[in-house]
């Protein structure tokens, strides 16, 4: 079992921030019968969220470039994994804590002002914080589904419980990344990412345009993460 990443589009116009438009392609997927490949699966071990394992990766290739580098480096020459690893052992917890502490402070100087405070070691600071018993669980898309229904004006309302609709938003929630998991599609972004994936078909349109450049300023570009 593997990690990989595809990006969806979205039309600017459909969604007025981050979080918006990162629910608009969860619905999207989740109402296409998608799995975390992108095709319909009964594997009960499928499936996908926003950002999960490679959240930030439209900062880390953009605007924080600098900072994946130097977390980079920090793999190479000290054997410290940043972003996707469990440090059980304390003293090596300690020393990665320490890195973490730079590179947030460097983070936090350079961000914009929507993005300053996300963590550094994303869903992995839980963790950090909590060990085991803090970790996002992987989302249950069905809760994931049910929320979304029930936040769809258009659709009838089913009648939860308070508790039932608590527990909804908490498998909402932990199915969205962070607000740099969705960004306004800039030429960067299509150089770094939909050129590459179309030519890998690791992209998709909601609208079912053809992927071009005349996307960039129309399209929101969403990262999802698929456990295949």
């Amino acid at each position: 079992m593997a990690h990989c990443m595809f990006v969806v589009t979205l039309d600017r116009a459909k969604a007025d921030s981050s979080r918006a438009a990162q629910e608009q392609v969860l619905s999207y997927l989740l109402a296409n019968g998608f799995d975390a490949s992108g095709v319909p699966s009964d594997n009960p071990d499928d499936y996908f969220d926003i950002g999960g394992h490679c959240s930030g990766a439209l900062s880390y290739a953009t605007w924080a470039a600098d900072i994946a580098t130097a977390m980079s480096d920090l793999s190479h020459t000290k054997g410290i994994n940043i972003r996707n690893t469990l440090y059980e052992d304390a003293a090596e917890r300690q020393q990665m804590l320490a890195c973490v502490d730079q590179l947030q402070h460097q983070w936090d100087e350079i961000a914009p002002e929507a993005y300053k405070g996300i963590p550094i070691r994303r869903r992995y600071a839980h963790y950090d914080r909590e060990g085991l018993s803090g970790m996002i669980p992987r989302p249950d898309l069905d809760a994931v589904e049910k929320s979304l229904l029930s936040r769809d004006e258009e659709r009838a309302r089913p009648a939860l419980s308070d508790w039932q609709e608590e527990e909804l938003d908490s498998a909402l929630e932990s199915a969205l990344g962070f607000e740099d998991d969705a960004m306004i599609l800039t030429q960067e972004l299509y150089d770094c990412f939909l050129q590459q994936a179309v030519a890998y078909e690791d992209v998709i349109d909601v609208e079912a345009e053809p992927i071009g450049p005349s996307m960039i300023g129309r399209k929101w570009i969403v990262v999802v993460d698929r456990h295949v």
